[in-house]
């Protein structure tokens, strides 16, 4: 009996935390909070306090960078992403 097409389900945790923070580093409404946030610990005309903020964000993009990258290889061959070869 053949299996069903389980292209709908996530195969292990990391595949389920890849989309997550695929999520997390695409969705336009997170991104606009984010800089709210931010925006709201810079004071009008504080330049440090603006260089901090953009400095943060920078950063943390690279650390949800590294995490998504790091979880590439546990994705299922079907998956848009995968590094399986076809």
């Amino acid at each position: 009996m053949p299996r069903e097409n389980r292209a709908t389900r996530y195969r292990n945790i990391r595949h389920a935390e890849y989309d997550l923070l695929t999520a997390l580093m695409t969705d336009e409404a997170l991104k606009e909070r984010y800089h709210a946030i931010l925006r709201a610990g810079v004071p009008k005309g504080d330049s440090v306090a603006l260089d901090r903020a953009n400095k943060a964000l920078q950063n943390i993009s690279v650390i949800l960078n590294g995490m998504r990258a790091n979880r590439v290889k546990n994705l299922p061959d079907w998956h848009i992403d995968s590094e399986a070869e076809s």
